[in-house]
């Protein structure tokens, strides 16, 4: 699999985590105002779009570096706050909260990785022809 369809890929799986994610968010009662802000529509709609329709341009490539880092300060903000206790853990769906945490770590450090490498070599690319 080529690195640009890697990105694309890990960038899709992470907009379906980090929707499901806010959703866990609402039904757990740790956000509920997100159905009543449109934003977060809005931030998704520009993050698929940037890796659907503007991939192979350069706004494409930093909305996925940026999504990325959505991605990657989702369980830096949970996890760096308040705790959530034993309480929590009993809870229908914590194991699924806490996996997608990591997982969208994991995801969002490797789309962030991927996107600055995707950057410096269109940059070389572009000085090697530019000498020429």
């Amino acid at each position: 699999m080529k690195q640009k369809d890697l990105l694309t890929v890990l960038s899709l799986i992470a907009i379906v985590l980090t929707s499901m994610h806010v959703a866990d968010d609402y039904v757990h009662g740790f956000d509920l105002h997100v159905v009543d802000n449109p934003y977060g529509i809005l931030i998704f709609v520009v993050w698929s779009s940037g890796v659907l329709l503007l991939r192979d341009r350069l706004v494409g490539r930093v909305i996925v570096l940026l999504g990325g880092v959505i991605a990657i300060a989702m369980p830096i903000i949970h996890l760096n706050g308040r705790g959530y206790g034993v309480e929590f853990l009993k809870v229908d769906g914590a194991l699924r909260f806490i996996w997608t945490l990591y997982i969208l770590g994991t995801i969002g450090a490797l789309i962030i990785i991927g996107a600055v490498r995707e950057m410096v070599s269109l940059r070389s690319v572009r000085a090697s022809s530019a000498r020429q």
